[in-house]
């Protein structure tokens, strides 16, 4: 008879941790699809700032072409101080090669 009492209360144990268990691994498929869909989602999120970083590049205006453009019409306009000064802040930024040569060409004509 306590072999038998023994063996309800080992079975009774048994079923209480395999339905622990079977909740923990319940429980770690729940964290590791939740896992998936937060990396797609930040995936997703990357893909759209690299889309929308390259379209703005293509708007954005061209800072340095602006500045040479500005230090010329100052320079026809008879204003040398203030274009050169324009001519500068153009020779920092970012120039296409047309540009950096049209500046060059302006500087040497002019100055």
């Amino acid at each position: 008879m306590a072999d038998e009492e023994d063996e309800h209360r080992l079975t009774r144990l048994q079923a209480t941790d395999l339905e622990r268990e079977d909740s923990v691994r319940h429980w770690s498929l729940r964290v590791r699809h939740i896992n998936d869909l937060v990396k797609l989602a930040v995936g997703i999120g990357a893909a759209f700032i690299a889309v929308a970083a390259a379209e703005a590049a293509k708007v954005a205006p061209n800072w340095g072409r602006l500045h040479l453009k500005r230090g010329e019409a100052l320079l026809y306009s008879g204003r040398g101080g203030e274009a050169e000064k324009q001519f500068a802040i153009a020779s920092n930024l970012d120039l296409s090669a047309s540009d950096r040569a049209a500046l060059a060409r302006v500087r040497a004509h002019h100055g």
